[in-house]
């Protein structure tokens, strides 16, 4: 699995370490990571932002803790997949 990286995000100020995935997908890329044991897919959307998306069946078991765990895992990987022109 060369794909795999690891993610590091500070949450209740504690730092936490998840893994993704790195996905190609076309001309576009994907990136899974399990957040609390749900697969999350995040992926850059049309102003390089990340964006999560959960599975329908999961995403009503998204906690409140959770989404905020989701918002500092996409802004660590816009922090580094961000260009540096």
């Amino acid at each position: 699995m060369d794909n795999l990286f690891d993610i590091t995000i500070h949450h209740k100020g504690e730092p936490t370490l998840f893994t993704g995935e790195f996905i190609p997908a076309g001309f576009s890329y994907k990136i899974i990571v399990d957040v609390n044991g749900h697969p999350v897919s995040f992926e850059p959307d049309e102003e390089r932002n990340f964006r999560a998306l959960v599975n329908a069946d999961d995403q009503w078991k998204i906690s409140t803790a959770d989404k905020a765990v989701m918002e500092g895992i996409a802004a660590e990987l816009m922090r580094m997949f961000r260009d540096d022109v």
